[in-house]
């Protein structure tokens, strides 16, 4: 019923992904799986507290290639996130089932909190809440269309 991303990402691109997020540590994986839920370029502070481990792991993560960092060194602010969304799905479709679920909801708690004192991004709700609940890769109108069939 629901699209499967893995089928569009080439195994050669998926094994090396895998390969490289293996020989992190469990904490250093976690923010690689954090950044892939969160689906865009984010933060520190955002991955850590999607992953529920400490930022100073995301060393690890640029080291090992699993994530680039966005920006100069002495931004404020800097965004952490994938070389290419090809990685990005590599890394998302490989997070264990019940770990992703987990994340999904941590991501979508974190993006309604940051909504409570910014200017709301209802698209990436909306998205974190059909991820959650149907899992990654899902699209809106799949997702639309499975909740009104549910409905009837």
């Amino acid at each position: 019923l629901l699209s499967n991303p893995s089928d569009r990402i080439p195994s050669s691109v998926s094994d090396v992904v895998t390969a490289r997020t293996a020989q992190l540590t469990d904490d250093a994986r976690q923010l690689v799986w954090a950044a892939a839920v969160l689906g865009q370029p984010a933060s520190a502070a955002a991955i850590a507290g999607v992953a529920g481990r400490e930022p100073a792991h995301l060393d690890e993560c640029l080291a090992s290639g699993g994530l680039v960092a966005a920006g100069e060194p002495d931004d404020p602010v800097r965004l952490f996130g994938f070389r290419h969304e090809l990685a990005r799905l590599a890394v998302e479709t490989n997070v264990p089932a019940y770990r992703a679920t987990q994340l999904h909801a941590a991501a979508y708690r974190w993006f309604a909190q940051l909504a409570e004192t910014t200017v709301p991004d209802h698209a990436r709700l909306r998205q974190a809440g059909v991820r959650a609940i149907f899992g990654p890769g899902t699209q809106i109108p799949t997702a639309a269309r499975e909740v009104v069939r549910l409905l009837r």
